[in-house]
């Protein structure tokens, strides 16, 4: 073998070992530090929401998807950015206290209302005159595909570590 594959062999074995490593971290406190992350987020973003005074970068496109929907009629659109920074307030402390199962109800409908902004209000989140070129309100609303993902791989994970500790009680009853 040259020196060249030896050199690629070994950092090939480098990376599988480091990858290893990573996941074994990963499975061990990759859940827990994505639910915290849930709670840092959505605490800080419902706090600013009604505690930080003026007015938040969301209220503008929160106010018009409340009124494009109709959803004035529960709540006043001058409350609404308070009304979701309340929301934003109890997701976060689902995530903080793992209630992922009122964390889901909760997290769900806060999702689609989200992307609904980029068909209610496409104004406010595609920059003209190229088609799908995002300004930095779109930008904000897309990146929550991310956070989709890594709530479905939280759910996973939780269900999981569930239907193990469910399964580990059931053998120790079962003897």
């Amino acid at each position: 073998m040259t020196r060249v594959g030896t050199l690629r062999a070994r950092l090939r074995e480098y990376d599988d070992r480091f990858t290893r490593r990573l996941a074994t971290l990963a499975r061990a406190y990759g859940a827990s530090a994505t639910r915290y992350a849930f709670a840092f987020v959505f605490l800080t973003f419902g706090v600013q929401k009604f505690l930080v005074p003026g007015p938040s970068p969301v209220d503008e496109p929160i106010m018009a998807v409340a009124d494009a929907s109709q959803v004035t009629t529960v709540v006043p659109v001058a409350l609404t950015p308070a009304f979701v920074g309340i929301y934003e307030v109890i997701l976060g402390l689902c995530f903080l206290r793992n209630r992922l199962g009122v964390a889901t109800v909760l997290f769900v409908p806060h999702h689609l209302v989200t992307f609904l902004t980029l068909a209610v209000v496409p104004s406010l989140a595609f920059a003209p005159p190229i088609p799908f070129a995002y300004d930095t309100f779109g930008a904000f609303v897309l990146k929550n595909v991310v956070f989709v993902g890594a709530f479905l791989l939280l759910l996973a994970h939780h269900g999981h570590a569930s239907a193990s500790r469910m399964s580990d009680s059931s053998e120790a009853t079962c003897e």
